[in-house]
């Protein structure tokens, strides 16, 4: 068996207190697509920018960029309107 993955998700201070509740809907949304990994969602006041890191995956760096894109599209609606969203466990970081 191979250890899931670990995802991070560094979302800015202020981006969490003017939107925590939509932030928290939205993972009940992108779980399934993220249940191949460990998920850690930190609160960060160095950066005005949501961050992504992963560590022990063995996808590539697209499909990386690919699910940030994706959880992005399903955190913030408004701002990624045209990103599709696949099914669960086709993208990796």
């Amino acid at each position: 068996m191979n250890p899931k993955p670990i995802f991070i998700i560094k979302f800015p201070q202020t981006l969490i207190s003017q939107n925590r509740d939509q932030i928290y809907e939205s993972f009940k949304d992108i779980s399934k697509l993220l249940y191949d990994y460990h998920v850690l969602a930190i609160v960060c006041d160095s950066s005005e920018e949501t961050e992504f890191e992963c560590y022990n995956s063995p996808h590539t760096e697209i499909e990386f960029e690919e699910l940030k894109n994706i959880v992005l599209s399903k955190i913030f609606p408004n701002m990624y309107k045209n990103t599709t969203i696949p099914q669960p466990g086709n993208y990796g970081c």
